[in-house]
């Protein structure tokens, strides 16, 4: 075997080594996030709940909910935003001031406000800021190396931002010329 085979071989098995530890961390941070996500729901009735109606933002309007602790620490907000065939529901949780999972729900209609016929959910995994996990309507894993996928984390991270504007903003309704 010659010095160029024995130095490719090496490489491969530290690049495996490497990914292998990658998915394990992922892996362990998924575990989190699904104890996280089950204790926020738990314990969802118990947290102090702020509500916006949301103004432009879509054709029909739209509602917005935050759920904060009672130390003020928020933990889920929910945004409805109501269109004529449909509407899209997306929820954030929250632990220690950080985003950690997003599930997005888009419910089409059988006529103008009619039937909910059709659910699509897409499922985010974050930790630390950045997407590690993506499962598609279909109920598939997208792959990291997918184009889409960091386009998709600045979408997230882009809403959050707005999300933590409509939180702070005052008053009970949110106009959307006003917040961008």
């Amino acid at each position: 075997m010659n010095l160029f085979s024995r130095t490719s071989i090496f490489l491969l098995a530290i690049l495996l080594i490497h990914l292998n530890a990658f998915a394990q961390s992922n892996e362990k941070a998924i575990s989190i996030i699904r104890e996280r996500y089950a204790t926020i729901n738990k314990e969802l009735k118990s947290y102090k709940r702020i509500e916006k109606n949301l103004l432009g933002f879509s054709a029909q309007g739209g509602s917005f909910e935050a759920f904060l602790t009672k130390d003020g620490q928020l933990r889920k907000i929910n945004v409805i935003h109501y269109g004529e065939m449909g509407k899209a529901k997306s929820d954030y949780y929250y632990w220690d001031n950080s985003l950690f999972f997003v599930l997005e729900s888009l419910s089409s209609y059988d006529q103008p406000f009619g039937k909910v016929t059709q659910v699509e959910e897409n499922r985010y995994y974050l930790n630390n800021g950045k997407l590690i996990r993506w499962i598609d309507p279909k109920g598939v894993q997208q792959s990291l190396s997918n184009p889409e996928f960091l386009e998709v984390q600045k979408r997230l991270l882009k809403q959050e931002k707005l999300n933590q504007k409509i939180l702070s903003s005052p008053g009970n309704e949110v106009n959307a010329e006003k917040t961008y």
